[in-house]
């Protein structure tokens, strides 16, 4: 069985698909398709900066093969999309880029009926035009929900889609239950590169030499997901302990960065994650809660919990079912005493049944199970767990 893969772009941060595709390509032919965001662009700089860079990327990529980074095997194209879905005559230009490049690309690899995963549902259109051996929905987020975007448009792209696809893979067990019923559909809950965050006596990463001890953090994006209030009240009542965000951040409250104990690293590759945790005390995962975080599987979870640190997260459906390898807290007040806890060593996980926890859920066991989904789902098929 051969791929193709809508999804994010290739070579950043790795996302849950990223990690099963370094596994899946190995075996099975992959083409690799970088996508546009869903949120158009605003009129403000820092959006019209990134409309700048994705138009430049994919008009450079147009006539070139690109090349994935990492020493990864599927082969990466980009090809001239646009966020916007209005006018029609725009979306349908894009549709019919998106469509000639995947399959020049398809003829110059070889491949012939492949099996589509789409992360992502404004490519409804193309995948319908792409002759496929099967089309797959990989949900690893409820987009509708996503703050900044259209929920009546998201869910009417997604409606599109779904019309196109043979299943779905969902990666936690709310977005399971979203389309169990309508849907042959499998759960696949994320894996964790267990080798890489279970490494003992790393040295602390460069980025936290200015920061004093005690330190506690979060990695990954800082947005609207966070509750900035939240670690704001937190941070004023553990004024002796650091806070460590290291990642890209959009919107925080300047109530928040004025904090002189919260320090905002930047992001930092992937690979020097569990070194920036080996100078924390401990990790947080400090969510807001609604109907989006509700839903989700935060890939950090399991890389937290494999570095062997405290981990204290928001009480999350799928932070709950990681109990008791870890803490929860929904208060300010249960956060800062389960901070200071952690801080003075008052607790801290079993690193003997984390690793018999987290051992089987590595890539490679994750990357199985979704090519039996991708050889399994299918219309005549009754619905099951996976």
């Amino acid at each position: 069985m051969s791929f193709i893969v809508f999804s994010d772009d290739w070579g950043g941060h790795p996302s849950s698909c990223q990690h099963l595709f370094r596994v899946i390509a190995r075996s099975h032919p992959t083409l690799w398709v970088n996508t546009v965001g869903m949120r158009p662009p605003r009129l403000r700089l820092g959006d019209l900066w990134k409309a700048v860079l994705t138009e430049s990327r994919m008009h450079g990529a147009a006539n070139r093969r690109e090349r994935p980074e990492r020493g990864a095997a599927p082969a990466v194209c980009s090809p001239l999309m646009t966020p916007f879905q209005r006018p029609a005559w725009l979306a349908e230009r894009s549709t019919r880029s998106v469509v000639r490049r995947v399959a020049r690309e398809l003829s110059r690899l070889g491949l012939e009926d492949p099996c589509i995963v789409t992360t992502v549902p404004n490519v409804h259109e193309a995948v319908r035009r792409i002759p496929a051996r099967k089309v797959v929905y990989y949900c690893v987020d409820d987009f509708s929900e996503w703050p900044g975007l259209d929920r009546e448009r998201i869910l009417a792209m997604e409606a599109r889609l779904l019309e196109s696809v043979d299943g779905v893979v969902a990666t936690s067990r709310a977005l399971f239950e979203r389309f169990e019923g309508r849907f042959p559909t499998r759960l696949l809950t994320h894996g964790v590169d267990y080798e890489l965050f279970a490494r003992e006596g790393l040295a602390e990463h460069p980025s936290l030499r200015a920061i004093p001890k005690p330190r506690v953090g979060y990695y990954g994006l800082i947005d609207a997901r966070t509750d900035a209030e939240l670690l704001a009240a937190v941070a004023r009542a553990s004024s002796e302990v650091s806070f460590v965000l290291t990642g890209p951040s959009e919107g925080i409250p300047e109530a928040l960065r004025a904090l002189r104990n919260v320090r905002f690293t930047g992001p930092v590759p992937y690979d020097e994650l569990p070194a920036v945790v080996a100078g924390w005390q401990a990790c947080l995962l400090p969510y807001r809660l609604n109907d989006l975080t509700a839903k989700i599987n935060p890939l950090k979870l399991k890389e937290y919990l494999a570095t062997g640190k405290p981990v204290i997260a928001a009480p999350l459906p799928e932070a709950l079912s990681l109990l008791p390898h870890l803490r929860v807290a929904a208060t300010a007040a249960e956060w800062t005493e389960l901070i200071r806890d952690a801080v003075r060593g008052a607790w801290a996980p079993d690193r003997r049944a984390l690793e018999g926890l987290l051992r089987p859920h590595g890539w490679e066991a994750k990357a199985a199970e979704l090519l039996r989904a991708c050889e399994g789902l299918g219309r005549e098929l009754t619905m099951e767990r996976a």
